[in-house]
């Protein structure tokens, strides 16, 4: 597998050299410049086929990519009416909007849903991140041994980068949280993300994109390294997320078969036979997952305070258009130090967006969602562009999605790549045992 195109080779080298590029804090400067620079270069290339009579590879942006860039411009409206409202000057506004509160988080999601429209094809993407995957079973060793016996410091320094602003965190290079996770004396990881939630959110991206490639072991292999990624992160969504996004995946790529109905029928009746076994059998499970790793109630009551007070304060101050990213302020004492919205996407939405920006992300979601609901059915590259969708409707309730579209982009580029009206996507009726497929 090679890179055919200039923009296939951009990809290519920046996804396996993602550890070089997140060792010198570099990602959140680079993954926006490598979308402006790929956007500039589509466009180049939509105004010169319009002057040849006769071009292969047209560039068509579909409806989908259409909704989304709206959705992402409507959002970026509502910062502008937002801080009129709010009484902001047009430096402050500019600022926001350029630096805070769009280009360098909802911006970088429509660039990348963008340059799908590109000739890029999706194998390519699976190949390069389960070279990163095999990267991180060397890597992920080493980084445990350094800070569980050598006492390597959790933070190794902050990148001369940050003179160009935007996300501190995006600078800062961790390795890991200095709290033990799942495996007791084991402390969570961070590599290639700021927390380790990001991180098991990547993890489960890199997953489900991963079950695509065609060579067995690449794909044993790289899939195993997510599982170890999610694991070690200690992140109890990330965990879950992993196994419920897959199920639903093949419950929703099953809707066709008559069985599934019975057999969902028969489970619903025997359920209804024993509630009380069930309900108990609920609460248990909450318990657990609560108490999964050591310090998680002190997380979840916090999450909960901070919906709470994001939610209330939308209500009362700013429905319509929200109060911008800059009005992360008058905010109780427990929060002090924790925007509004930073833990869950929907809230934050809300409250820096308002219901116009809320409604605009979740029109795109839906109308994606339908999209490759449709293509799954026959399409296993679809399928895995609709379980990347699950995780991130699954994460929008504990994580702030846009904050992290840094990371995330390979995600978002695979999706536009799904979208594009006119690609030719492999179907099932491709066997992945193919003489090809170690290739």
């Amino acid at each position: 597998m090679k890179p055919q195109n200039l923009p296939e080779a951009l990809i290519w080298y920046y996804i396996i050299c993602t550890y070089l590029i997140y060792f010198i804090g570099a990602q959140s400067v680079f993954a926006p410049l490598l979308g402006l620079f790929l956007v500039a270069y589509l466009l180049l290339e939509w105004w010169e086929q319009s002057h040849k009579p006769i071009s292969t590879q047209k560039i068509q942006i579909s409806l989908t990519t259409w909704i989304w860039i709206l959705a992402v411009l409507t959002i970026g409206l509502t910062i502008i009416v937002g801080g009129i409202n709010s009484g902001y000057g047009i430096g402050q506004i500019a600022k926001s909007f350029l630096n805070q509160g769009w280009l360098r988080v909802w911006g970088v999601l429509g660039l990348f849903m963008l340059v799908g429209s590109l000739n890029i094809r999706p194998q390519l993407l699976t190949r390069a991140i389960c070279i990163l995957c095999l990267q991180s079973l060397i890597i992920v060793p080493i980084v445990c041994l350094a800070t569980n016996i050598l006492n390597v410091p959790d933070t190794l320094y902050t990148s001369p980068l940050q003179i160009f602003k935007g996300n501190v965190d995006g600078y800062t290079v961790r390795i890991s949280y200095g709290e033990d996770g799942f495996i007791p004396g084991i402390e969570r990881l961070v590599l290639l993300a700021p927390w380790p939630t990001p991180f098991g959110f990547l993890a489960n991206i890199y997953f489900i994109m991963i079950t695509q490639e065609p060579n067995k072991k690449l794909r044993y292999f790289s899939m195993f390294a997510c599982l170890i990624m999610v694991i070690l992160s200690g992140s109890r969504l990330a965990l879950l997320c992993l196994i419920a996004s897959l199920a639903l995946v093949w419950i929703l790529t099953h809707l066709t078969q008559p069985w599934l109905y019975l057999t969902a029928g028969v489970s619903f009746y025997c359920l209804g036979l024993w509630p009380n076994i069930v309900i108990n059998s609920l609460r248990s499970f909450q318990s657990m997952f609560d108490n999964l790793r050591a310090g998680a109630g002190n997380s979840t009551n916090a999450r909960d305070i901070m919906v709470r007070v994001g939610i209330e304060r939308w209500k009362n101050e700013s429905p319509i258009w929200g109060h911008t990213p800059m009005a992360q302020d008058n905010i109780p004492k427990p929060l002090v130090v924790t925007p509004i919205g930073s833990h869950h996407t929907w809230v934050g939405l809300l409250f820096d967006h308002g219901l116009v920006g809320c409604v605009a992300f979740g029109v795109a979601m839906t109308w994606s969602f339908i999209n490759l609901l449709i293509k799954a059915q026959t399409s296993d590259y679809a399928k895995a562009g609709l379980g990347i969708l699950i995780t991130l409707t699954f994460f929008s309730f504990g994580e702030p999605i846009p904050t992290y579209t840094y990371l995330l982009w390979p995600g978002f580029l695979f999706l536009g790549i799904l979208f594009k009206g006119n690609e030719k996507i492999p179907t099932r009726s491709l066997s992945l045992n193919s003489k090809k497929a170690n290739t």
